[in-house]
């Protein structure tokens, strides 16, 4: 949630002027914020293929959480990418590739920022109410 706060920070504060101060202190942490990021939507990522029992068990019982619980890894691990800037890719033996592909996520930024946000507060939520839909 608090990378898509990162990357919708144009929009946030187009609809709450107030709010620049508090974004933009975010802002000076954006890139080990999206390192956080990308590390724990790797491990995600491998956590949901070693349980993959879990997951059809989450998806049977909650499938709109189940969906909305991999678009939440999928976009942890894009914000990482966007926010670490050239701190993750330039290590990689074929940074052009992925410098590409993060240059055409940039124009989807508070798109991307917003799905983020809106999955990760449905996450939130539904850990502490456990609604079931």
């Amino acid at each position: 949630m608090i990378g898509g706060i990162s990357l919708a920070e144009a929009f946030l504060i187009s609809k709450s002027p107030k709010a620049e101060p508090n974004l933009k202190q975010l802002t000076k942490y954006s890139k080990t914020i999206g390192i956080i990021l990308l590390i724990v939507g790797i491990i995600e990522v491998i956590d949901i293929i070693i349980n993959f029992d879990i997951i059809r068990i989450v998806f049977e019982i909650a499938p709109i959480t189940g969906i909305i619980f991999i678009v939440a890894v999928l976009f942890s691990i894009i914000s990482g990418l966007i926010l670490s800037g050239e701190t993750v890719y330039s290590k990689l033996a074929n940074p052009d590739g992925i410098k590409n592909f993060i240059a055409k996520l940039e124009t989807k930024k508070t798109t991307i920022g917003i799905i983020s946000i809106v999955s990760g507060a449905y996450l939130i939520i539904w850990r502490v109410i456990k609604f079931r839909l």
